[in-house]
């Protein structure tokens, strides 16, 4: 079987507390994602919009809380249209590090997309590069 797990790290000088917080509340997750329909919560589904869906209407991405363990651990299925039924897995891992947080993602399960080929997959990679940037900005513009 093809090797298909995207893992990202980066590093926040913020408290673990405010990285939790900007992943799983309603009006954090929007600055750096999609905007969401709600808080994510443990055993409940979500989903994420665009910006410009003012009454979402259009998913952008969805799946269900699988797994939280605040402030260290959280797992969610995920999907998008491009994906065409295939659901996969995102696991987000904090840690406390010497004046800030390491925040890990794996991405894992994409290795059935392989009928969608490279494109897609490829695609993941540069968006989740392009969502953890902005994701690290919310946090260099506060200081």
């Amino acid at each position: 079987m093809t090797e298909a797990t995207l893992k990202k790290t980066i590093v926040i000088q913020a408290p673990i507390r405010s990285v939790w917080d900007m992943l799983t509340k309603r009006n954090k997750i929007g600055l750096w994602f999609h905007p969401s329909d709600g808080d994510l919560q443990e055993g409940k589904p979500f989903a994420l919009f665009g910006r410009d869906d003012k009454e979402q209407k259009n998913r952008i991405c969805w799946g269900d809380v699988l797994e939280m363990d605040p402030p260290n651990r959280l797992v969610y299925s995920f999907t998008i249209r491009q994906m065409n039924g295939v659901v996969t897995r995102v696991e987000w891992t904090l840690t406390e590090v010497m004046g800030g947080t390491r925040l890990m993602m794996t991405h894992t399960g994409l290795e059935q997309l392989s009928e969608t080929g490279f494109g897609l997959f490829s695609g993941l990679d540069q968006g989740w590069d392009k969502h953890l940037t902005a994701f690290r900005d919310q946090f260099s513009t506060s200081s």
